[in-house]
């Protein structure tokens, strides 16, 4: 298994290119096995940051009112395909994880997904996809990973259709909710209100 390595986005003086997505390749490579039971089935429990799930239900509540062909840019576990493709949607998923693709094809596998999604590992800065190939392209905590976002939002631009719709989402540098989930974690420690502070995972489900 790879060796986790991190880096920090809004670091003053980022690696190049090709360094910090080797990074984030191996980030995402050594936790790819566990990535989908931490983010989605239990992501309130102690460590675990329950941002991901909240903004995977608003990526669908925005989805709503869309179909046609969807292209999830850094697919991960592929939660967001499996949900997306429930709702009406052909879906396609990317990673530049070989090891999230994987993850992805068993969790879609499990879930019965029927037509199995085209998955694919791949370069959000170099996506090899035709012009004008989908309706919706969304691609959430991705951006913040690059050395600077140009090519990545040309390439999305590229290969959506006119009239199509990409939804980005990206943690910027005033992001409280890795102190607000210490502060969680401290809650929970605490007798009676840690009753209550573990029972609040049922809002996120």
């Amino acid at each position: 298994m790879a060796r986790a390595t991190t880096w920090n986005a809004n670091a003053a003086a980022p690696p190049q290119s090709s360094s910090i997505k080797q990074h984030v390749k191996e980030h995402f490579s050594a936790v790819s096995e566990r990535y989908h039971e931490k983010n989605y089935i239990a992501p309130t429990a102690r460590g675990q940051y329950p941002d991901i799930l909240m903004r995977h239900h608003r990526i669908l509540e925005m989805a709503q009112p869309l179909a046609g062909r969807a292209l999830d840019v850094g697919c991960g576990s592929g939660r967001l395909l499996l949900d997306l493709q429930r709702r009406g949607f052909e879906v396609t998923g990317v990673d530049c994880s070989s090891a999230m693709i994987g993850a992805s094809r068993s969790l879609l596998l499990r879930a019965g997904s029927s037509p199995l999604p085209d998955l694919t590992v791949g370069d959000i800065e170099q996506l090899t996809f035709p012009d004008a190939s989908f309706d919706l392209v969304v691609a959430a905590g991705v951006i913040e990973y690059l050395a600077a976002d140009d090519r990545a939002l040309a390439e999305i631009r590229r290969v959506l259709k006119p009239g199509g719709v990409a939804i980005l989402s990206v943690r910027n540098r005033l992001n409280l909710s890795r102190p607000l989930i210490l502060l969680r974690d401290v809650l929970q420690e605490l007798p009676g209100v840690g009753r209550v502070a573990r029972a609040g995972h049922r809002l996120f489900r």
